[in-house]
């Protein structure tokens, strides 16, 4: 299916989005920042590839919120370039004047509300897009909700192997079972969320 609103996405695709003339000194070899994109990599510290795709990204986002009119919720990395780009007031007004329609950046969302407005983003790019977006930057609800999981688990094994050492210290011996079931519940945790 076509993009639904050519004219819409030729703007914001094509917006010059603005940029800080800062020194970059984590860039190889450090530069000054030329483009959006070089602040965004400062931000992340990701390369200059991963900067253009979050970027391209953050534009499709913007497309989306201005052609439905809805508050969908970006994923992290998007968010990222959003609130860079939120920096730049003047610019965003700009934008949202050149679009004819405000781009509103909600703080406030409830959890259940950010989840829905999560997963209905990753539906309008694919509708919009005619493909889905891809995981490494819009990973689905249930990639995410797997990995949150996993940090849970983790955290957990962390606690426990917090509570053995307390517990050898009080009781002046080693608990190694303990030890090693918190280790396998830690890295189960740890593997568990790497695999979404």
């Amino acid at each position: 299916m076509p993009i639904s609103d050519p004219a819409l996405w030729a703007i914001i695709r094509d917006w010059p989005l603005p940029h800080r003339s800062e020194r970059d000194e984590n860039a190889d070899p450090p530069r000054l920042c030329r483009r959006f994109e070089h602040n965004l990599r400062q931000i992340g510290d990701w390369t200059d590839v991963a900067s253009d795709q979050i970027t391209m990204a953050y534009r499709k986002f913007i497309y989306l919120k201005a052609v439905t009119g809805e508050t969908p919720t970006p994923p992290k990395w998007i968010d990222q370039a959003w609130h860079l780009h939120l920096t730049f007031a003047a610019d965003y007004h700009a934008l949202e004047t050149a679009v004819g329609r405000p781009i509103v950046h909600r703080l406030d969302l409830p959890a259940v509300e950010t989840d829905l407005g999560y997963q209905r983003g990753w539906e309008l790019w694919q509708a919009e897009f005619d493909v889905a977006p891809p995981d490494i930057l819009w990973p689905t609800l249930p990639q995410i909700r797997h990995a949150r999981l996993g940090a849970r688990i983790a955290f957990v094994g962390w606690l426990i192997m917090l509570g053995f050492v307390v517990a050898s210290a009080i009781a002046g011996q080693p608990l190694f079972w303990i030890a090693a079931l918190a280790c396998v519940i830690f890295l189960g945790g740890l593997i568990f969320a790497g695999n979404h």
